[in-house]
């Protein structure tokens, strides 16, 4: 009996650590689909501080990735704001393409393909649902066109940056988690 009881504790702590990579790769997955992914990684860092000690990363770096993470929802909200507005949409529009956007993920879940149906879903719907309610405002064609454009254009821009997040912010937490790189 004393012998598994060293081996269970051990088997946590391996455990404990799977959940941190795949919390880390998880939150890179969700971000390619239009969802903040550094939430989840910025919750791991909250997993490695316990199992850390006092060692990397310390309460000041989990405070900075949910700063993080706040800061890409506020850049998520500018981005499909200016998109919009940028090209003379209305303001039913930015919010249409942010609505189509999730409306579309979760039709784009329906195509067999991990992560390509939920992505072409979100861009297709931010675009056609955009579209819609500026040619409802009674625009041509062409200019509601534009717009939705627009809002295509910053929902990819958005997953990108997103994703660069959730890249950045899983090297700062692993990276000087088990490399020592930010001692």
């Amino acid at each position: 009996m004393d012998t598994i009881t060293p081996f269970l504790a051990q088997a946590g702590i391996v455990i404990l650590h799977v959940i941190l990579w795949l919390s880390c790769f998880a939150g890179i997955l969700v971000s390619c689909v239009s969802f903040t992914g550094t939430w989840i990684i910025a919750a791991a860092a909250i997993l490695a501080a316990w199992l850390s000690g006092s060692e990397f990363p310390g309460w000041v770096t989990v405070l900075l990735l949910f700063l993080i993470s706040g800061v890409t929802e506020v850049i998520e909200a500018l981005a499909g704001h200016w998109g919009v507005t940028r090209r003379g949409g209305s303001k039913a529009a930015g919010i249409a393409a942010v609505a189509g956007g999730l409306l579309g993920m979760v039709a784009g879940s329906l195509i067999p393909i991990p992560l390509i149906g939920p992505l072409l879903g979100v861009c297709a719907g931010s675009f056609g649902l955009s579209y819609l309610v500026e040619r409802r405002h009674m625009r041509t064609h062409q200019e509601a066109t534009q717009v939705a454009k627009g809002a295509l254009l910053a929902r990819v821009a958005v997953i990108v940056f997103k994703v660069a997040a959730s890249i950045i912010t899983s090297a700062i937490l692993l990276g000087g988690f088990y490399f020592g790189l930010l001692h």
